[in-house]
C-alpha cells in the first residue's frame, strides 16, 4: 500500500514510483504488454487500467490480492487509444480512440465486455483528439486535439453537451497530456510542439506559463499535479521532472534513462475523492450515470440502445433483460 505514487506507461511495461523515494517498480501485469500509450488507476480497489494499441484493447488488473489475473474491458471497435480517464465517482472509464476520433465512455463494474459503452463526442467535435482528464465533481471533460492547422483544448459536460473550445492557435500546437488539479481547480497540460507547461481556470481563464524555454521540456508527453508539485515525462530527455507547479522553480529529474514514456499520473489517498449527484442517490440509471455541472446527473443509454420514458430500450423497442442487455 503505497501512499504516494506515479504510474508511469513505458510501452512494454507499466511502472510504479514511489514519490517520497524514488525508486522503479514494474507492475506485474499478466498480460503480455506491447504498445501501452493510456493508463489510468482506481485507488479505491487498486486496480490498474491499460490501453495497448497492438491488440487494440482496454484491459485492467487489480493488484491488491495477487490471484486476479488481467481482465479485459473493452476489444471491439478500438483502434489507437492514446488517452484514458477514470470517472471513480460513477465507476466509469473515458477513452480517447484518436483513429476513429471518439471519446466513449464504458462502466468498470460491470462484467459483460463492451455492452455498457457509449460515444460521448464524435467527429463533429474531435479531429485528432490525444489527451483527456475529468472532473466528477464539476461534471466536465478536457480534452487536446493535435488537428493539423487547427489544433485546440477544450471542455464539455460529461454526456458530451455544451462543448467549449477554451484554447486554440496560436496558444496552442501539439496539446499533449492534460490533467486536473482538485486543489486549485484548474487544468494543467503540455504542448509538445510550443515546449511548454502551462494551467488555467477550468473555464479556461487566467492562462499561466509555468515552464517554458527549458531544456527539460523539450518534448513533453503527459503531466500531473499533486499538493504543490508538477510531475511530466519527456521524449527527447527521456526522463521524469518535476517542480513547483506554480511558478516552475525547483525542476529537477526523479528518474533517467527511461525509453518509450507514455502516459503519467499521480496518486495518493486525496486524489480520487468528492462526489456527485451520481454517486450519492442509489441506483439512479439502469445503465450509465454521468454528473453533470451544478450537482446535476444525467442518465445515458449505450449506443445501441434508446432511451423513452427515463428507460434505455433495445432495438425495435424490446426492453433490455435484467442486466441491462440486449437479446
Amino acid at each position: 500500500e503505497k501512499k504516494e505514487f506515479l504510474i508511469v506507461a513505458q510501452r512494454q511495461r507499466i511502472i510504479r514510483v514511489d514519490l517520497e523515494d524514488p525508486k522503479l517498480e514494474t507492475l506485474p501485469i499478466s498480460q503480455n504488454l506491447q504498445n501501452v500509450i493510456a493508463i489510468e488507476f482506481d485507488l479505491r480497489n487498486n486496480c490498474v487500467y491499460w490501453a495497448d494499441i497492438v491488440n487494440d484493447t482496454i484491459s485492467r488488473q487489480c493488484l491488491s490480492d495477487g490471484s486476479q489475473g488481467a481482465e479485459i474491458l473493452v476489444k471491439t471497435n478500438l483502434d489507437s487509444i492514446e488517452g484514458m480517464a477514470l470517472d471513480w465517482v460513477s465507476n466509469t472509464l473515458y477513452f480517447v480512440d484518436g483513429m476513429r476520433t471518439k471519446i466513449e465512455v464504458v462502466r468498470t463494474d460491470i462484467h459483460y465486455e463492451g455492452r455498457m459503452r457509449r460515444t460521448i463526442l464524435d467527429s463533429k467535435n474531435l479531429k485528432k483528439p490525444r489527451g483527456i482528464a475529468v472532473h466528477p465533481m464539476e461534471g466536465f471533460i478536457f480534452w487536446t486535439d493535435w488537428a493539423p492547422g487547427d489544433p485546440s483544448l477544450s471542455r464539455a459536460n460529461l454526456d458530451g453537451s455544451n462543448v467549449k473550445r477554451l484554447f486554440e492557435k496560436p496558444r496552442v500546437e501539439w496539446p499533449n497530456g492534460i490533467t486536473i488539479d482538485h486543489i486549485a481547480e484548474r487544468i494543467y497540460w503540455v504542448d509538445a510542439k510550443l515546449d511548454y507547461i502551462a494551467s488555467a481556470a477550468l473555464d479556461g481563464s487566467k492562462f499561466k506559463q509555468i515552464i517554458a524555454n527549458d531544456v527539460r521540456v523539450k518534448h513533453p508527453f503527459a503531466v500531473a499535479v499533486f499538493k504543490d508539485n508538477l510531475y511530466w515525462d519527456d521524449w527527447e530527455q527521456k526522463a521524469i521532472f518535476t517542480a513547483d507547479k506554480d511558478h516552475g522553480v525547483e525542476v529537477h529529474a526523479i528518474l533517467n534513462q527511461l525509453s518509450g514514456l507514455m502516459d503519467l499520473k499521480v496518486f495518493a489517498h486525496s486524489i480520487q475523492e468528492g462526489n456527485n449527484s451520481c454517486g450519492l442517490t442509489a441506483k439512479v440509471c439502469s445503465h450509465l450515470c454521468v454528473g453533470l455541472p451544478q450537482r446535476k446527473s444525467a442518465c445515458l443509454c449505450p449506443d445501441t440502445m434508446v432511451m423513452k420514458n427515463n428507460e434505455c430500450m433495445c432495438p425495435e423497442n424490446k426492453p433490455a433483460f435484467a442486466n441491462g442487455t440486449c437479446p
